[in-house]
């Protein structure tokens, strides 16, 4: 098993992961995103700043790896 470090949230990391896997591997069969994060407590009490970060995760880090994933 290989772990590489991964930040769903910049596209260089992403980007650079994904090289190193092709160029390891070959390819990629199959992408699992289940990077994600959560929040507790009433969603009016959240900052646009703390909601960002989770669409930036939750949602755009989805975005991210498979955009990436697909050119392949």
């Amino acid at each position: 098993m290989t772990y590489l470090d991964l930040d769903v949230t910049n596209d260089e990391s992403v980007a650079a992961v994904v090289k190193q896997v092709i160029d390891r591997f070959g390819h990629i069969d199959v992408l699992v995103n289940n990077a994600g994060v959560g929040a507790t407590g009433a969603a009016e009490e959240f900052s646009i700043a703390q909601t960002q970060h989770i669409f930036d995760i939750n949602v755009y880090g989805v975005m991210r790896m498979t955009k990436a994933v697909l050119q392949f």
